[in-house]
C-alpha cells in the first residue's frame, strides 16, 4: 500500500488491488467510503474502470472485422468494468503528494495489448485521478472507454445537471433512455439507481453532516449506483454508456495503434 499526503490530505492506494484507493481524508475525515476490506476492489473508495466502463451485454460485441466473445469477469453473465480494476499495476513513480501506476494487457480474449496509466495527485483540499490507455496493437483499432468508481457514505445529498438517464432491463443492460430532471440537493436515501445519466455538464455536488464535496471531470455521463439495501452509493464519471461497444454513439472511442484516450476526475473539499 502507498500513502501520499499534502497539507493535512492524505490518501492510500493499493497498486496490486486494481489500482484501488482506500481513503481519502482531509484533517482525519473521510472525503471518500473507506475500504471495507483490502481483498475485493468493490469493498474499496474507488477503482479504475479500464478499457471499458460498466457491462458488455453477453460478453459480445462485433468490430469491423471480428466477432468477439469476452468471458465474464464476476457472478453475473456480463464482463464488468473492464479488466484494471482486477488487475495489479506496477508502479511507475510515487512522491510525497503522488503516484503514478501502470497497467500492461497482452491480448486475449480482448486481442488489443494496451498500456494504461493511473496517477493519483493530492493537493491539501482535493484529490486529482487521471487516466490513459494506449492501445498497443500493431494493425488493429481498439474500442475504449474509461471510467472512475468513487464510493460515499450515505447519508447524503447530491446535486447535478442532466437531462436524461438510460433505464435498464431485467438483465441490467440499458434498455430505453428517457429525460429526467436534474438532481438537486436530492436524497440518495429515496434513489435506488443502476443508471446513466447524460447530458451531466461535468460538475457534481456530494454534501454529508461533515463535508460539502465537489466532483468535477471532463467526460459527460454520470453513473448513479444506489443500492436501496446499502449504506453507501456511488457517483460515476464515465466517458461512456453501459454496452457502448455494441451501440454507436454511446460513448466508446475507436483507437488506432499508438492511439490514446486521457480522461481525469477531481474531488474537491468545498466546506467542512
Amino acid at each position: 500500500m502507498l500513502e501520499i499526503e499534502s497539507g493535512t490530505a492524505n490518501a492510500i492506494v493499493k497498486p496490486s488491488l486494481g489500482g484501488s484507493l482506500l481513503s481519502f481524508t482531509i484533517d482525519g475525515i473521510d472525503v471518500t467510503r473507506r475500504a471495507q476490506s483490502t481483498t475485493d476492489p468493490r469493498d474499496t473508495s474507488s477503482f479504475p474502470m479500464v478499457p471499458w466502463v460498466n457491462r458488455i451485454d453477453r460478453g459480445k460485441f462485433a468490430t469491423s472485422d471480428q466477432v468477439h466473445s469476452i468471458q465474464s469477469n464476476t457472478d453475473e453473465p456480463h464482463p464488468l468494468h473492464g479488466h484494471g480494476w482486477q488487475r495489479e499495476w506496477s508502479v511507475d513513480d510515487h512522491e510525497a503528494d503522488r503516484v503514478t501506476l501502470r497497467y500492461d494487457h497482452a491480448g486475449d480474449s480482448w486481442p488489443w495489448p494496451y498500456t494504461a496509466f493511473l496517477r493519483y495527485l493530492l493537493e491539501p483540499d482535493r484529490l486529482i485521478v487521471d487516466m490513459e490507455v494506449v492501445n498497443r496493437s500493431e494493425s488493429t483499432t481498439m474500442p475504449a472507454a474509461l471510467g472512475f468508481h468513487p464510493y460515499f457514505e450515505r447519508p447524503a445529498k447530491i446535486s447535478a445537471t442532466v437531462d436524461g438517464r438510460w433505464e435498464v432491463d431485467g438483465d441490467l443492460i440499458p434498455a430505453v433512455w428517457s429525460e429526467t430532471e436534474a438532481f438537486r440537493l436530492t436524497d440518495v436515501e429515496g434513489i435506488e439507481a443502476d443508471n446513466t445519466y447524460t447530458g451531466w455538464d461535468g460538475r457534481a455536488f456530494i454534501e454529508t453532516q461533515a463535508m460539502r464535496v465537489e466532483l468535477v471531470a471532463d467526460v459527460k455521463r454520470l453513473h448513479l449506483y444506489a443500492p436501496r439495501w446499502a449504506h453507501f452509493f456511488a457517483l460515476e464519471p464515465v466517458s461512456a454508456s453501459p454496452d457502448a461497444v455494441n451501440h454507436p454513439g454511446r460513448g466508446s472511442v475507436p483507437l488506432d495503434p499508438g492511439e490514446s484516450l486521457h480522461h481525469w476526475m477531481r474531488l474537491v473539499v468545498v466546506q467542512g
